[in-house]
């Protein structure tokens, strides 16, 4: 009766996991490497940590993306791999040879998000709430940005500014002209200086 039983789940588990997908570990010297982490991600997710330099697994089919890392004592980690492959109806064997990860590499990706950090909280780019989803004026030079606009934002019967740019998103509303009367110029009249021609007549 075990037996039968057995049978049957080995029939149902064929029928749910088509394919055995399997293979041996190695480091970039081609060396085998215990207790890595090996991560399944696809239509199926799975993760182990192996014990032995190798790993296999059940998978229906599809196509996925198979992930090995290793840890050293800190927990930092020092070798990692991937792989895409595509699952059918027959069992594979898909070796997986990890390589170091460069710490320059790790400094760079460090660096760029600490960047992009002090870039956003620098720009004054938030959201304030109470102020009527109005952000203060800016405190920089507002660039002009990839896309331009010109609409009557407001409803005043005036053409307003809207900018869109790699700063925020910016609306220049047309509150008309100033108050204060222009200033005289302060330049004499054209035809006194010595060089003025007549160019109309």
């Amino acid at each position: 009766m075990r037996l039968l039983a057995f049978a049957a789940f080995l029939l149902l588990v064929s029928s749910v996991y088509p394919a055995f997908v399997y293979g041996d570990i190695y480091s970039s010297n081609l060396e085998k490497i215990n207790k890595t982490l090996v991560k399944v991600e696809g239509e199926f997710s799975y993760q182990v940590v192996t014990d032995k330099a190798n790993y296999s697994i059940f998978l229906p089919e599809g196509e996925y993306r198979i992930s090995a890392s290793s840890f050293n004592e800190q927990g930092d980690l020092v070798l990692y791999t991937e792989e895409n492959i595509k699952v059918g109806s027959e069992d594979q064997k898909v070796d997986l040879v990890l390589s170091h990860v460069s710490t320059f590499d790790q400094l760079i990706i460090v660096a760029l998000v600490f960047l992009i950090i002090i870039v956003f909280i620098w720009s004054n780019h938030f959201w304030y709430p109470g102020k009527k989803n109005i952000n203060p004026p800016p405190n920089c030079a507002i660039a002009v940005g990839m896309k331009l606009n010109i609409a009557d934002m407001d409803k005043d019967g005036d053409n307003d500014i809207v900018i869109c740019g790699k700063g925020g998103l910016y609306v220049f509303y047309n509150e008309g002209l100033t108050p204060s009367p222009r200033t005289e110029t302060i330049l004499p009249p054209e035809e006194t200086y010595p060089t003025w021609i007549q160019w109309y007549k």
